[in-house]
């Protein structure tokens, strides 16, 4: 079987090998998901319910949850 498309709403990315509850994961996304969710450990059911909801969300969405400094939101760590 080969690698799938990626199943997190307006991701095109393909060769997505991870699996996660019946749900193809790229790269990009799943290192987005991790810095999301952090080191921070909770039940299994749990984790998956924010999984699918950060599929969900899509990439249309991805600015709002970025985690950032405030010198990063004001522009100010790019110049």
């Amino acid at each position: 079987m080969g690698a799938m498309v990626c199943d997190r709403a307006g991701c095109t990315r393909t060769l997505c090998d991870t699996i996660i509850e019946n749900q193809y994961i790229c790269n990009d996304c799943q290192q987005e998901f991790m810095d999301l969710i952090g080191d921070e450990k909770i039940p299994y059911e749990e984790m998956v319910e924010q999984f699918m909801q950060f599929l969900s969300q899509g990439k249309l969405a991805e600015a709002r949850h970025k985690i950032v400094g405030v010198k990063e939101f004001f522009g100010l760590g790019t110049r």
